[in-house]
């Protein structure tokens, strides 16, 4: 009788360490192949930001706003309010958003209109080089993107000419002109996202995307002019 319950407390304790170690096993596999998930998405931000097809995305998008910088209207004059919101939502074709950035007052829409359409483009090859971009959901695809983008981004980029640092209005002028632009750069990446995955949504919707970045952008700098003002006024040079 003793050898056979000792028969059985041995089964029992050689089946439970067959099970604990099952149980190690997958939880080390399952470990291993998120790892896996993550490297490869690291990887393959690496490899994009170092892609002539994500230079020429670049390149594209510094032509766009070398070109808003040349506007003729004041900004410390402007209001954004909701009908602009409204009105940027709205926009569904590229003469829709030409005129909204002539509203704006913008007078080289025909040529930010003319770059926005050719990043459509610039993404189609961007995917077609990297289709693994195809196997990833928005968010993933976007992440990728992002880091892509603040990989690409040298010392140069961050800087700040000293002449614009005179004082603490300047810095923070500058400082905040340089945050409006960048936040720019990504959210006209993202606007294209959505073109291109697996389930595309239409040039409209992408264009609508790209009017609220604009106008986000606009916004963005009107406050920093405020700011400015503001602290110029306190700090009269």
């Amino acid at each position: 009788m003793k050898q056979f319950n000792k028969r059985i407390f041995f089964g029992f304790a050689a089946l439970l360490l067959l099970f604990t170690i099952t149980i190690y096993s997958c939880n080390k596999n399952q470990l291993h192949v998120n790892q896996k998930v993550i490297i490869s998405d690291s990887i393959l931000a690496k490899q994009i930001s170092i892609s002539t097809e994500f230079e020429s995305i670049l390149l594209n998008i510094s032509d766009i706003k070398t070109s808003i910088k040349n506007n003729s209207l004041s900004q410390q004059e402007r209001i954004i309010d909701k009908n602009d919101f409204n009105e940027a939502a709205s926009i569904k074709n590229e003469n829709a958003l030409k005129i909204f950035l002539l509203k704006l007052g913008y007078k080289n829409a025909d040529i930010i209109v003319k770059n926005t359409l050719t990043n459509n483009t610039l993404f189609l090859e961007a995917f077609a080089a990297f289709p693994e971009l195809y196997k990833r959901d928005k968010e993933r695809v976007l992440a990728i993107f992002k880091f892509a983008f603040l990989l690409s981004k040298s010392d140069t980029d961050k800087s700040i000419k000293p002449f614009m640092l005179a004082d603490d209005c300047s810095k923070n002028y500058a400082y905040g002109i340089e945050d409006c632009s960048e936040a720019l750069s990504w959210d006209l990446i993202a606007a294209q996202i959505g073109l291109v995955l697996p389930t595309p949504v239409n040039l409209g919707i992408t264009l609508t995307l790209s009017g609220l970045a604009y106008l986000k952008e606009y916004s963005c700098k009107i406050n920093v002019v405020k700011r400015w003002q503001a602290c110029r006024a306190s700090n009269p040079i």
